[in-house]
């Protein structure tokens, strides 16, 4: 069930990505929700850290209780 979710929630971001023409544009900055007491967000977090760095982006992390992440 839970890889059918990520699955889903995948290829809708692959759906939703950037027109051609912003293809080579990065934000400045990102803000990512993560839910609360869930020990795969500490290994998430930094490995999306690392990638967002490595493209000159900052992102910042909101910790959320589990409700509104």
């Amino acid at each position: 069930m839970l890889v059918n979710c990520m699955f889903c929630a995948l290829m809708a971001l692959a759906c939703c990505g950037a027109p051609a023409g912003y293809a080579g544009t990065y934000p400045e900055q990102v803000r990512i929700a993560v839910i609360d007491d869930v020990p795969s967000t500490v290994a998430g977090m930094a490995l999306l850290k690392e990638a967002y760095a490595r493209l000159g982006v900052d992102m910042q992390v909101l910790v959320l209780p589990s409700r509104r992440a």
